[in-house]
Formats: structure tokens, sequence, C-alpha cells
């Protein structure tokens, strides 16, 4: 008799965490899948051609659990991302022959997450953080 009880209660804690398991996996994928959706709003500020070559700057905001990023990219090739909202005032992009200049006067170093340095011919200048505060 007392082997029963205990196997049945075995049975029972078994059970449970498998619904448990089951229960924060099914949370977890359902988490994932809203919190990263693909579908953020994306506002185009502005769009260089240049020899057949888009270059896009745009503010991107995927809700009121993330902050704002601007980017600035070449089809789907991210050149330069920052956190924060920066528009035409603050952020400018400059084309000089095959060399592309992004300056951003209010932007912190701390805040950059990508900069690329070339892509394709073109060479990418940055004048970043340059109004920093003593």
């Amino acid at each position: 008799m007392k082997k029963n009880k205990r196997n049945r209660l075995w049975t029972i804690v078994f059970v449970f965490l498998g619904v448990l398991v089951l229960g924060i996996g099914i949370w977890f994928s359902i988490g994932i899948f809203v919190f990263m959706n693909p579908s953020c709003g994306v506002e185009e500020v502005e769009k260089i051609v240049y020899e057949n070559l888009g270059i896009i700057h745009e503010i991107v905001n995927c809700g009121a659990t993330t902050d704002y990023s601007t980017i600035i990219r070449i089809n789907d090739e991210s050149l330069f991302v920052v956190k924060g909202k920066y528009d035409l005032d603050e952020l400018t992009l400059q084309l000089k022959g095959n060399q592309l200049i992004i300056s951003c006067d209010e932007c912190l170093d701390e805040k950059v997450f990508q900069q690329l340095k070339e892509y394709k011919d073109i060479k990418i200048i940055y004048k970043i953080g340059t109004n920093k505060k003593k």
C-alpha cells in the first residue's frame, strides 16, 4: 500500500513538472513571436540616389518597449545604426565622389551599434559626437 502511494505521488510530481515545462515553453515561444516581430514601424527620412545606388536614412520604432533607432542603409545592408531618433537636422549625409560622409553632432559613441568603414567601392567617413558636452 505504501509503495502504491509513493508511486502515485511521483506520478503526480512528474505530470506537474511536465505541464510546467510545457507551459513555460509555450509562453516563451509566444513571447519570442511578439517581441521579435519584424513588423516595426519604419519612417523613411531621406533617400539619396547615387549612380543607381539608393542610400536610405530611416528611423525605426518597434513599439513602447524599445527605443528608436536611426539607420543608414544601402539595400538591406546597414551601414550605420545608432540608438535614438535623429532626423535631417541632426544627422546628415553627403556624397563626394566615392565617399559617403555621415555626420551626427548629437550622436554619442556609446549609442552607436554599427559603423561600416566601406560598402563595395564607397568609403564611409563618420563625424560623430562633435557637440559633446564637457
